[in-house]
């Protein structure tokens, strides 16, 4: 499942969402362990949601969504 989730990806972004306790960490740990073991150079960031947001927000904020 992960080779197919990161073939299919766009490896920008990979949103995961999803009740309790049905192994979204661990998804997200498999595929980071697979992107970093593919190339060395990958740089991972593991974010909540309500922090996604606050840093998109204050990315708007001072134009610097590049």
């Amino acid at each position: 499942m992960v080779n197919r989730i990161i073939e299919f990806s766009n490896k920008n972004s990979f949103f995961v969402f999803g009740a309790q306790k049905k192994g979204k960490t661990h998804l997200l740990q498999a595929i980071c362990h697979k992107l970093i073991q593919e190339q060395k150079e990958n740089r991972i960031l593991y974010l909540s949601c309500e922090a996604f947001v606050n840093h998109f927000i204050e990315a708007l904020e001072k134009n610097q969504l590049n």
